[in-house]
């Protein structure tokens, strides 16, 4: 006869160990998040930071990427090819911004069948101090994403903008 204290030492040994496979083999879906969520670390500053520790961070981006990205984040930002190209416009981003801090929120994750792309689609926040404004700055943009698997890897290939939002009030 099974005994409910074995059942639930049974059931808890289960958990644990799906969470443990979760945790060491993580589906496309989280390894998804996971680079989105490095990238908004890389891209955002602190204020105690110097310029080599934003650099150093932002050249992490190049796993992140394909090197054929595109990106189209709208006015008052170009369009933008290539790996290299939004590498640099990050760099020059953080340093011009004080205090970025990048978000994303509202992620909603996509991925085709085969795993190898994912259409991802987010709210991309920042807030920031703005020149020498008591306050902080936000800017919101709702953004579409292709994510790819290129060298073992999810990386982002390209970001499209569909809308600018305003923050509310």
């Amino acid at each position: 006869m099974v005994r409910p204290v074995q059942l639930l030492a049974g059931a808890l040994a289960l958990l644990a160990g799906w969470i443990a496979w979760g945790w060491l083999f993580p589906g496309d879906e989280a390894q998804i998040r996971a680079a989105l969520g490095r990238v908004a670390a890389a891209v955002g500053s602190d204020a105690g930071d110097g310029d080599l520790a934003r650099l150093g961070r932002v050249a992490g981006l190049r796993q992140e990427f394909h090197p054929d990205l595109f990106v189209d984040a709208g006015p008052p930002f170009r369009e933008l090819r290539g790996r290299e190209a939004v590498i640099a416009a990050a760099a020059r981003t953080g340093g011009m911004l004080r205090e970025l801090e990048i978000s994303f929120v509202d992620v909603v994750v996509a991925v085709d069948g085969a795993g190898l792309q994912a259409r991802v689609s987010l709210v991309a926040e920042a807030r920031f101090r703005d020149g020498d404004a008591a306050g902080r700055a936000y800017e919101a943009r709702e953004l579409d994403i292709v994510m790819v698997r290129h060298e073992d890897r999810w990386v982002i290939r390209e970001v499209v903008l569909v809308g600018g939002l305003e923050p509310l009030s």
